[in-house]
């Protein structure tokens, strides 16, 4: 991660195009997230939602709430999680981008999963198969189905 992060800032230093920010310090988030770092996860994930507030953009603000769902997440602050998960949902279905919007549905429907919370999670489940299809998103499709057969054996 180090020479990664260290040559995108670079490169943002070079283009110095503040509008990439969000997106950038999201990436950070999200691979520190999926690293288990949950306090440099944390930090960039709220300096992506800052800027992405301060810039006025939908997207990345729902795409990074949703990041930071799944961080609260991990460090079992359930209610939190599934705050941003809905706060993520609602930006990101209001701006149209159905893919990420049906990625934020797959995060809430395994959050509902270890809940306990089953018919939340499948509809959560049955809507975001839908959208995957319809974008022939494969590697999203393996990942529900495969939650969809852990329930079913519930």
């Amino acid at each position: 991660m180090k020479v990664l992060g260290k040559l995108a800032l670079a490169y943002f230093e070079q283009a110095r195009v503040r509008d990439l920010l969000p997106e950038l310090y999201g990436l950070f988030a999200e691979l520190y997230w999926r690293q288990q770092n949950l306090v440099s996860a944390e930090q960039y994930g709220q300096q992506s939602l800052d800027l992405a507030r301060e810039l006025e953009m939908p997207r990345e603000e729902g795409h990074n709430l949703r990041i930071m769902g799944e961080i609260a997440r991990a460090q079992q602050r359930n209610g939190e999680a599934r705050g941003y998960f809905e706060q993520s949902y609602q930006l990101l279905s209001e701006a149209g981008d159905e893919y990420e919007s049906a990625k934020t549905r797959f995060s809430l429907a395994s959050f509902y999963s270890t809940q306990g919370l089953v018919k939340q999670a499948q509809r959560a489940l049955r809507e975001c198969e839908t959208v995957f299809e319809q974008l022939e998103a494969q590697l999203d499709l393996q990942q529900v189905r495969a939650l969809m057969n852990e329930l079913e054996s519930k």
